[in-house]
């Protein structure tokens, strides 16, 4: 968003360590609202990457062997 915008932000995060925790997020501007996806639910929520990371796998293992 922009400094001239208003309005709110829901923003859905999955939990990689990486990303910060929820409450810092909304701490720092009260236009953010951060939830957190449950662990391991990213693949049903995102199948195309099971695909993807199926695929890569398949691919390593044969180079590997």
């Amino acid at each position: 968003m922009t400094a001239s915008k208003t309005g709110k932000v829901f923003l859905l995060i999955d939990n990689a360590p990486c990303h910060p925790n929820a409450q810092d997020l909304e701490r720092k501007d009260g236009k953010f609202k951060a939830m957190f996806l449950p662990p391991n639910a990213t693949s049903l929520i995102q199948p195309m990457d099971q695909r993807l990371i199926h695929a890569l796998k398949q691919r390593y293992k044969k180079e590997l062997i």
